[in-house]
């Protein structure tokens, strides 16, 4: 190798599981002497024409790069021997903290579906730069945290609550980037089926927000409070939990938010149909699905069909349900979303049962409890579904 393509080299070790071209330009052209007479992509090309480096088909348009990992721990090695390991660590973390931010958004815009498989391309990444702004900059963590957090509602529920965890630990300013913060990892850890925790961060972002002055977030925290509300039992939990749906939808009312109103709306529907109220489920469910369409926000509509087919199938439409659980289905595919594929299971599942088809019930089932258990989502509804079915079958 020539020099240049020896810094190349090195300094790719910093990825962790692929990278594409940007990438690598991003982290080989910090420090580049100004004397180099080889570009970043002709040293990258030379190296994998020298089949140290390997190519592979990258989400979208382009490649996507990567070094087996014994060439990987060499190179570290030298990069370390170069002192060059902080310097391409930091060029690495500025890329990547810059691309969640720019996931966030587009996670919520018209590409949202290339996005989520971009996200899960490039979450060993992500992992790496979270590692590194967790030591040096934690406001970057805890904002990456943050800026993944429909990646970790479609998949994995468990490792965003570790990571916010992590940085709300070390981040000690009070604004809205905690309030947020606090908003997720309320139901990260509902998720998780672990209430006491859940209401503790929402009570926490309720007070920081009602400090801060900020209908959104007072908004926010009292739809997690009431949806925490909501899957408990002691008696009067649910009139507690619709009071409280009632007061946060006042809230968000009042800012511009479409997305944070259908969510809202989602839950608040979700909530009546759970205490009997079909019909008034019904008109909250189809507010929030309407907002979504408006956008096209395939991420809402999915999870909003899933709350319809539910009202739909209690209300006897039992073919619209079907429908609904179905397009859920197809969409939860497109954005990798286990959680969303795992409850339209359990509905279609519902419906093998009714057409005593049993062998497809428990399939169906099996299916979904093992979609649940890959996304870290502990659902004691569907385990105890599972549980009777698979007594019954015997």
């Amino acid at each position: 190798l020539s020099e240049e393509e020896k810094r190349v080299f090195r300094r790719l070790a910093v990825f962790a599981g692929g990278f594409t071209l940007d990438a690598a330009e991003a982290v080989c052209m910090a420090d580049k002497a100004e004397e180099a007479n080889q570009s970043p992509l002709e040293s990258l090309t030379s190296i994998v024409d020298k089949s140290l480096v390997i190519t592979q088909e990258a989400v979208g348009a382009g490649e996507r790069y990567r070094l087996l990992e014994p060439l990987r721990q060499y190179a570290d090695d030298r990069l370390s021997q170069a002192q060059e390991a902080d310097s391409a660590r930091r060029s690495h973390a500025t890329f990547y903290l810059a691309l969640g931010d720019e996931m966030y958004r587009e996670l919520r815009g018209l590409s949202q579906v290339r996005w989520m498989a971009l996200a899960i391309e490039e979450m060993d990444n992500f992992r790496a730069c979270f590692g590194w702004a967790l030591k040096l900059d934690v406001r970057a963590a805890l904002q990456l945290a943050v800026a993944l957090e429909r990646y970790w509602i479609k998949s994995s529920p468990a490792e965003g609550r570790v990571w916010l965890r992590r940085a709300l630990e070390l981040y000690g300013a009070r604004d809205e980037l905690r309030a947020h913060a606090l908003y997720d990892a309320t139901f990260w850890a509902w998720y998780r089926g672990d209430h006491d925790e859940a209401r503790q961060h929402g009570q926490e972002c309720l007070a920081l927000a009602q400090e801060l002055g900020s209908d959104l977030y007072i908004g926010q925290a009292l739809s997690g409070l009431a949806t925490v509300a909501s899957s408990e039992r002691p008696e009067g939990s649910l009139a507690q939990s619709l009071s409280l749906f009632q007061e946060a939808e006042q809230h968000i009312r009042a800012v511009d938010d479409p997305e944070a109103l259908g969510r809202l709306l989602n839950n608040f529907g979700s909530t009546l149909y759970e205490g009997g109220d079909l019909v008034g489920a019904r008109a909250k469910i189809e507010e929030a699905l309407a907002l979504a369409r408006a956008r096209n926000d395939v991420w809402q509509i999915g999870g909003f069909l899933e709350s319809l087919a539910e009202v739909e199938y209690a209300s006897g439409e039992t073919a619209n349900a079907e429908r609904d659980w179905k397009r859920v289905l197809e969409l939860s595919g497109q954005l990798g979303a286990r959680d969303a594929t795992a409850y339209a299971l359990v509905g279609l599942a519902r419906l093998a049962m009714a057409d005593e088809r049993p062998e497809r019930y428990l399939r169906l089932l099996g299916a979904a409890n093992n979609l649940l258990t890959l996304a870290g989502r502990i659902d004691s509804d569907v385990g105890q579904v599972i549980t009777d079915a698979q007594r019954e079958s015997h």
